[in-house]
């Protein structure tokens, strides 16, 4: 990574702008539009940056493969050494036809067995 400036007193939408380019550096262009760009910045308290991902999965997979790259990036930045936290961001419009509360669905019993056998029709030494 190169050189940054230190930010101080700098809003974090420039922060995050300046570790994103940053990251342009070791992250490949479709990864880093995948997984790094649709996080956002929540909280920041003392050392810890907490930034929202889209959903759960998400969550993980940036914790799992670049939460490391993204605390280089954001102390670099910044000049303090910074811990990212990870959370998925609530009130998420879903697309339509997509439901948040689990739906009740009525299931249609399976049919039952006639016969204590198979039809002989569909058994492996007809075919």
């Amino acid at each position: 990574m190169k050189e940054a400036t230190l930010f101080k007193n700098a809003p974090w939408s420039e922060i995050w702008q300046a570790c994103c380019r940053l990251l342009e550096e070791e992250v490949v262009s479709n990864q880093l539009q995948t997984w790094i760009h649709p996080l956002e910045f929540s909280k920041f308290h003392e050392d810890k940056v907490c930034l929202l991902a889209p959903n759960d999965f998400s969550a993980r997979w940036v914790k799992d493969h670049y939460q490391k790259k993204i605390e280089a990036a954001l102390s670099q930045v910044t000049g303090v050494t910074c811990q990212v936290l990870l959370s998925v961001k609530q009130g998420v419009e879903l697309p339509s036809g997509m439901v948040s509360e689990p739906v009740e669905v009525s299931v249609a019993a399976a049919p039952k067995f006639v016969h204590d056998r198979p039809d002989p029709r569909y058994v492996f030494e007809g075919f």
